[in-house]
């Protein structure tokens, strides 16, 4: 697995849920700095270690995904502090996707690193 794109996951995660929470929707316009992923692959056979790493890495952010969902659900009615006009539950999608990704990042570079 590359580390390169688990810090990228990090960096957008977390610029993600600054700008969604400060922007709104205006603020999903960060995950088009996710579509540098694909040019920081390495071309080459990824081996069974890899594979592993790269499931339990998804379980553990399935996880702890369910749980920021069931978060999300009993804050709905919460106003934004940073944006007046704005209830998590017009924008709950937004932050989900922004948080799987930072979980994923640190997941990923936790994981990357005990292996070693």
């Amino acid at each position: 697995m590359n580390k390169k794109i688990f810090l990228l996951e990090l960096i957008a995660g977390v610029l993600a849920i600054t700008l969604i929470l400060f922007f709104g929707i205006k603020g999903i316009a960060i995950f088009a700095l996710y579509a540098l992923s694909p040019l920081m692959k390495e071309k080459r056979e990824e081996g069974i270690e890899e594979k592993l790493l790269f499931h339990k890495t998804n379980s553990i952010t399935f996880a702890v995904s369910f749980f920021i969902l069931f978060l999300l659900f009993f804050l709905q009615d919460y106003q934004l502090i940073t944006n007046a006009s704005l209830f998590i539950k017009d924008i709950w999608f937004y932050l989900f996707i922004g948080f799987v990704m930072f979980i994923h990042g640190i997941t990923g570079l936790i994981m990357l690193k005990s292996k070693k």
